[in-house]
């Protein structure tokens, strides 16, 4: 996040603003690309303020179609400092999810954040999930930079999930008639995220989406 949503995290532990509830997923089942999930990172420190944080009740439904189009969907988090032996919600940030970009098991989600009055407008986060088992943890990153969801950005704040479970679902699109024989049109979806219902239909999509 470079230092930004920190010099706004500063703000609100001098002036102490109460925090507000996250958001709540929605129960939608996505299709598409997708991600989805809850959990809170390890502390990290940040060496400017200096400040020990971490983020905490992170919430995201997140989905597009496979080609990234019509992203939409909610992100939400707090920011909060261990204050003498327990942690003190500094700010919380959320809005409706503007762009994603999921790579396999990688993905950048902007967003508009709305929730907080300290630090509003486009923001980024990045996240990475290495699984269910916990490890390696999945990795949760924040940036408060207006942006795309194109290269990663230097400079983002966070680290692994101890808690909860992060998933990062590409939906894949086939590209030769090959991939849909012997049951291979069962790990591919159309290029509006939508499974295919048998490989007829799979390879249908083949011939009338592939490039001459």
């Amino acid at each position: 996040m470079g230092r930004r949503w920190f010099a706004f995290v500063f703000a609100a532990a001098l002036i102490a603003l109460p925090a507000l509830p996250a958001h709540a997923a929605t129960a939608t089942t996505p299709s598409g690309d997708f991600v989805v999930g809850s959990g809170t990172t390890a502390d990290f420190i940040i060496p400017s303020i200096p400040l020990t944080v971490r983020y905490q009740n992170i919430v995201i439904n997140a989905r597009s179609d496979p080609s990234g189009a019509n992203a939409s969907g909610i992100v939400s988090f707090e920011v909060a400092a261990i204050v003498g032996s327990v942690h003190s919600v500094l700010i919380t940030v959320g809005g409706p999810v503007t762009c994603l970009a999921v790579n396999r098991n990688d993905a950048l989600i902007g967003f508009n954040n709305v929730t907080s009055v300290l630090a509003p407008g486009p923001a980024l986060i990045h996240v990475i999930d290495n699984g269910s088992s916990g490890s390696p943890p999945d990795q949760f990153f924040s940036d408060p930079s207006p942006t795309a969801c194109g290269e990663t950005p230097a400079g983002l704040d966070g680290g692994p999930v101890v808690s909860g479970d992060l998933v990062v679902h590409d939906a894949v699109v086939p590209t030769a008639r090959m991939q849909c024989y012997r049951g291979g049109w069962q790990q591919f979806v159309d290029d509006a995220g939508h499974p295919f219902r048998n490989q007829g239909r799979c390879v249908a999509f083949v011939a009338t989406h592939s490039t001459p």
